[in-house]
């Protein structure tokens, strides 16, 4: 009688090992490819607190309420809502969904989300003169039709009398995202040694952006 209560209590603590295990690495991949659809900070911020403010709102005392009801029901209704969700995800990807939650997700292919937009200062895509440190940067092939298509409305802000990213190449990055170029007279690189705190240009574009989002 002894022995066969810790039988029976390793076999379940096992199979609930395996299951929070489980349970954790698809919640992670699901948040983690929700981010990498949409590359927005906003749905991270809302996947993960879906996954976890649950846990944190029940966790302090949903002890009581389980010391009431009938564990064993309680377990097998728990993991069962557990496997049900994982097989019907599972098969939705099996079977092409993933391509439709990429057009619910990507801020490009729903017009309900077609609201992104991407303000570039002094971009490059090539290596830059007399920086060899940041060469890595620009040795990948990039898709810029995938880039240009993360956001609807793009735009690039580069300086003529830039000492460090020449103008030529932000325009050119302009160019291959399809992106506004806007181009300031004299700014250097932007920074607080060339008189700026604030880049009031960039707020400008982005309330434009905004303004006329559909």
């Amino acid at each position: 009688m002894n022995s066969q209560w810790k039988k029976t209590f390793a076999f379940i603590f096992s199979g609930q090992i395996f299951s929070i295990l489980t349970s954790a690495m698809a919640q992670f991949s699901i948040i983690w490819h929700l981010t990498e659809t949409t590359g927005s900070a906003r749905v991270l911020m809302l996947a993960g607190l879906a996954g976890f403010l649950p846990q944190a709102l029940l966790g302090p005392f949903i002890g009581v309420w389980l010391d009431r009801w009938n564990r064993k029901l309680t377990m097998i209704a728990a993991d069962s809502a557990i496997a049900l969700t994982s097989l019907t995800l599972g098969a939705y990807y099996l079977w092409g969904g993933a391509e439709l939650m990429d057009r619910v997700c990507h801020p490009t292919r729903n017009s309900v989300t077609f609201r992104c937009g991407r303000v570039l200062v002094s971009g490059f895509t090539k290596p830059l003169p007399g920086l060899p440190m940041l060469d890595e940067f620009t040795q990948e092939q990039i898709d810029y039709s995938e880039a240009a298509a993360l956001a609807s409305r793009r735009a690039v802000i580069a300086s003529k009398d830039d000492p460090i990213v020449p103008v030529a190449l932000s325009k050119e990055l302009a160019q291959v995202i399809h992106a506004a170029f806007h181009e300031v007279e004299h700014g250097g690189h932007f920074l607080d040694s060339d008189g700026f705190t604030t880049l009031p240009i960039a707020y400008d574009i982005l309330r434009d952006m905004i303004g006329n989002t559909d």
